[in-house]
């Protein structure tokens, strides 16, 4: 599964969800739903709030959406109560943007990856056969990709394994600011060699 990790700048991320919207993309939010629908969004403001509130998305386009995502039958839950969700990998296809956090003290910045990603194939609603991801969606991410690389600096960690390394990209302009208030830049439990 293609997959990104990297973490942008508030301004940078508005400019990326401007672009998303601006490539005319089916932007549907990740959330638990109290219907059997879900909504979608274009609207710049609505997509950075849910991003402060570490929403995803599932990004589609007419050029691509074979079939509308699916959405759950339904989960009670006894924290959310009941709701809705949508179902990966099942409709579309799409491009899914996970958001995720970004805390910041007297000492340091510290901040998760968002990630990127679609699968390489998906199914059918009815679950009667599958399909593969179409060209014009890899080509989609892939310009989301070139987008973020050229904002962002890549650092390569080694994961908790003790054998496994992964690249980050982090936000060129994050760097800046932590080097400018005298921060360090921590990536999950890593210190940044900024």
């Amino acid at each position: 599964m293609p997959e990104f990790p990297f973490r942008l700048s508030r301004d940078e991320k508005n400019e990326f969800c401007r672009l998303i919207i601006d490539k005319e993309c089916i932007v549907v939010p990740d959330l638990k739903y109290k219907q059997h629908e879900y909504n979608t969004t274009n609207n710049i403001e609505e997509m950075m709030k849910l991003c402060d509130e570490y929403v995803g998305f599932y990004i589609t386009h007419k050029s691509f959406q074979k079939y509308p995502l699916k959405i759950s039958d339904g989960v009670n839950n006894p924290y959310f109560g009941f709701f809705y969700s949508i179902v990966a990998r099942i409709g579309g296809p799409c491009i899914h943007l996970d958001n995720f956090s970004y805390k910041e003290n007297l000492t340091q910045i510290k901040i998760s990856p968002d990630i990127l990603h679609h699968y390489p194939d998906y199914w059918k609603e009815d679950l009667s056969w599958n399909f593969k991801a179409p060209e014009e969606l890899k080509i989609l991410y892939k310009e989301f990709v070139n987008y973020i690389r050229k904002r962002t600096k890549p650092f390569k960690l080694l994961l908790k394994d003790g054998k496994s390394y992964r690249t980050f990209y982090i936000s060129k302009l994050l760097i800046d600011e932590a080097n400018n208030k005298g921060k360090k830049l921590i990536l999950w439990d890593n210190v940044l060699p900024i």
